[in-house]
């Protein structure tokens, strides 16, 4: 479905998350990154958005692969980002992960 291309952005919310606003468009939340979390919290995989780039499928790709290691869904994210952050970097996330203020 994303190698279609026909889906610029996915929203991935858990089973027990909820949206509490639905006046508020997650348009005004994305621009040229490629992964969106909330401001102030870590990376969870209970909810984020992420853009269908090449970049956002080899990431999903990759959390897959991780996911044949480990069995909980959080811990095979937060070893993948752990991959991911360059030590060069002051720790700094990949220039495609964005935190997102929620409204």
């Amino acid at each position: 479905m994303l190698a279609q291309g026909d889906i610029d952005f996915v929203l991935w919310l858990d089973g027990d998350a909820l949206i509490v606003n639905d006046d508020v468009s997650l348009q005004q939340f994305v621009d040229e990154h490629d992964l969106y979390v909330q401001d102030g919290m870590e990376l969870s995989a209970g909810a984020f958005i992420i853009k269908n780039s090449d970049w956002g499928r080899n990431f999903l790709d990759a959390w897959m692969e991780e996911g044949q290691q480990c069995k909980e869904d959080q811990t095979c994210l937060h070893l993948l980002v752990l991959k991911l952050f360059d030590p060069k970097n002051d720790g700094e996330p990949p220039s495609q992960v964005v935190h997102r203020k929620a409204s």
